[in-house]
């Protein structure tokens, strides 16, 4: 029973269209894969003329997922390096860690920029001679829309780049197999997911439209506006956030539309463009760390996107204005809130796990929060290894992970497999107040409601610049093990002394956490990109059983290297003035 009640939670909260276009879209797969697929699969037909003037990419190739040394080429991306013979093997085995996603990373094609003109021919030609489309369970590698987008864009963009150096039965060639798979893409949105999914869908409609010229291209475009409009409204907050509240994925949608603005040229909704990507730069900017990189609340990795600074740049090539972080972040749509004073910044979360019809991307991490002090990233976000299900896709999305309370290790969300979440904590941000040194925010969650005693957690914040002071509150529960937990930056040295005081020492920072609750270091693990799992520590701090009041402080200072670090012992937790 409690699995049919999982489902029918995740099911009620996702569109009708949606479900619809699910439905639609699994049948043709199947039908198509089937042995009658040949009878339906679309013969080659007229190839949209070449624009004499392609428009350019705004971003600088990707260099850094192709290595080449004496000659000899690897591919590497996910943390992964394996070598690029040819022929290419775009069949191999399984992979070991997350065979979905590396499959996916290998046609996606993006490390063809970094390609000479000759391998990449090679590797361009020997994809269309192995690749074709309805085999069995197409839609999972080579011919998955979200692919498709992708490598279509990788393609049109280099062919423009280099087409002066390329041969015209390449240029042919190439060309006829972009047109198809953009064919392919058309009948094959991915409707069902939408999120960033489909916004990588339009990108490459919005591309195609522009690379090639005549009806077909005309209505690839007409389709793309179409489709850009509508989801602008939907998958982009009052704040500028992405509708999916992971920073990472927002990184990635900005460049998209970026990328979107450059194919679309003048238009009206290219100016719809330009006053969303406004608001959403803004947003990014406000997180983005002092160390150049987003926040990782969510799914995400460091390195997922391109740099925001890189993103920033092309805007600013297209006439945008230049982006400046402010000292108080409050994006309320998205329920992040924050302070920031040079190179410091405290960023809390008190928003939504997830997208209300669109989970795959949320974790338990209500009430959590990062803390970089002087450039250093000391409290951190546990961040993501693999997609792929098991003990670590689970471990990053659950609550435990996150620097925030758990009761009885429960997370505040019912996550299932690897992207799902039926039942998940509603969450308000209770009070606000901006200081001129800092940040007071208060929120509570239901997460736990469904444990016995129906028990909320409350959570009240100060932030200032060299200070964090957390009270938690646990209302209601039946004796439930109440711990808050912070995950330390792995290249911090972490140290307890016997009365328990916890410091943490990391270049020339010094953070020291005190409470009146015991105090516990444990091993833990931190997961920067996807493929990379360090080992790190994360301080336990026991409140005791539900119902509770429990608090601690966090304080920093500057030192020389080797300095003696001596911070004064406070451990009576003050209220904040009242706003």
């Amino acid at each position: 029973m409690s699995g049919w009640c999982s489902f029918l939670s995740q099911v009620r909260r996702v569109p009708v269209e949606q479900l619809a276009a699910r439905a639609c879209l699994t049948a043709k797969r199947r039908l198509l894969a089937s042995r009658v697929g040949p009878w339906f699969r679309p013969r080659d037909g007229f190839v949209p003329a070449a624009s004499t003037r392609p428009p350019l990419p705004p971003f600088p190739p990707r260099r850094d997922q192709i290595v080449i040394e004496d000659g000899v080429a690897s591919l590497s991306f996910l943390n992964v390096s394996r070598p690029l013979t040819f022929p290419v093997d775009w069949h191999p085995p399984e992979w070991a860690r997350d065979p979905q996603l590396e499959l996916l990373h290998l046609h996606y094609t993006e490390w063809t920029e970094g390609l000479d003109d000759a391998r990449f021919v090679a590797v361009v030609e020997d994809w269309i001679a192995n690749v074709r489309p309805y085999g069995p369970l197409y839609w999972r590698g080579a011919w998955n829309s979200y692919a498709v987008s992708i490598r279509v864009v990788v393609w049109m963009q280099q062919l423009a780049v280099r087409a002066r150096r390329l041969s015209p039965a390449f240029l042919e060639l190439a060309r006829r197999s972009v047109a198809e798979q953009l064919a392919f893409l058309e009948s094959n949105l991915e409707l069902d997911i939408r999120g960033n999914h489909l916004l990588k869908n339009v990108k490459a409609l919005a591309w195609g439209g522009a690379y090639f010229e005549g009806p077909t291209a005309d209505r690839w475009r007409r389709r793309a506006e179409s489709l850009l409009r509508r989801e602008l409204a939907i998958q982009f907050l009052s704040d500028g956030l992405h509708f999916e509240r992971s920073p990472a994925y927002h990184a990635q949608a900005c460049a998209d539309l970026v990328e979107c603005r450059v194919a679309l040229g003048e238009c009206a909704t290219a100016r719809l463009v330009d006053e969303t990507l406004e608001r959403a730069l803004r947003a990014l900017v406000d997180v983005v760390h002092p160390d150049g990189r987003v926040s990782l609340f969510s799914d995400g990795g460091l390195e997922m996107a391109y740099a925001p600074d890189v993103v920033l740049a092309a805007w600013q090539r297209l006439g945008g204005g230049k982006m400046a972080a402010r000292p108080h972040v409050t994006l309320e749509s998205a329920g992040y809130y924050g302070w920031r004073d040079g190179r410091t910044l405290f960023l809390f979360d008190c928003g939504d796990l997830a997208a209300e019809a669109l989970p795959a991307h949320g974790h338990g991490d209500a009430l959590s929060f990062e803390w970089t002090v002087h450039g250093e990233r000391v409290f951190v976000d546990a961040g993501v290894f693999e997609y792929r299900p098991g003990d670590m896709r689970a471990w990053s999305r659950s609550t435990r992970a996150h620097n925030t309370v758990t009761l009885d290790d429960a997370d505040q969300g019912e996550f299932v497999g690897s992207f799902r979440l039926g039942r998940r904590a509603r969450v308000e941000r209770t009070r606000l107040q901006l200081l001129p040194d800092g940040i007071v925010v208060e929120g509570l969650h239901d997460g736990f409601e469904h444990l016995p005693g129906a028990p909320l957690h409350r959570r009240l914040v100060r932030a200032t610049s060299h200070e964090l002071r957390v009270e938690d509150r646990v209302e209601g529960g039946a004796g439930q093990r109440a711990c808050a937990r912070l995950l330390c930056h792995p290249s911090a040295r972490v140290t307890q002394s016997r009365d328990g005081v916890v410091t943490i020492r990391q270049g020339r920072i010094a953070v020291r956490v005190a409470s009146e609750s015991p105090i516990t270091v444990t091993s833990s693990w931190w997961c920067p990109d996807f493929g990379l799992k360090l080992r790190t520590q994360q301080i336990v701090i026991d409140y005791g059983t539900a119902p509770r009041v429990g608090s601690f402080q966090a304080r920093s200072l500057v030192t020389s290297p080797n300095e003696m670090v001596t911070i004064p012992r406070e451990l009576v937790f003050p209220q904040p003035t009242s706003a």
